[in-house]
């Protein structure tokens, strides 16, 4: 969690800073790789997100590399200063919005 504020607050700084430039990141869900093996706890991670609302595929980077390939497109040419979440929807849980809730803006 620490590191996740920390690249937030660096967004914060980056994104006005840099002028004409887009600045995003990618908050992505665990994925098994070779470095994710010398992890301590990942494991414990990876079991935690099984019960993303969306089904989550730690073996499949593809999602992660969609989000990156969008943001890089002309697609994203609006977008600066965002964290795009990749995690099958387990922000959501964890901010406490339960799984299935209906959101409803009042005015």
């Amino acid at each position: 969690m620490h590191s996740y504020v920390a690249l937030a607050g660096l967004l914060a700084d980056l994104a006005p800073a840099s002028g004409a430039s887009l600045v995003g990141l990618i908050a992505a869900g665990p994925l098994v790789t070779r470095a994710a093996s010398a992890i301590p706890g990942f494991d414990a991670l990876l079991a935690s997100w099984a019960h993303a609302p969306i089904a989550w595929d730690p073996t499949d980077p593809a999602p992660v590399a969609d989000a990156a390939c969008f943001l890089l497109s002309d697609m994203a040419a609006a977008v600066t200063g965002e964290i795009l979440h990749v995690d099958g929807g387990r922000h959501a849980v964890e901010a406490g919005v339960p799984v299935g809730a209906e959101l409803r803006l009042t005015t």
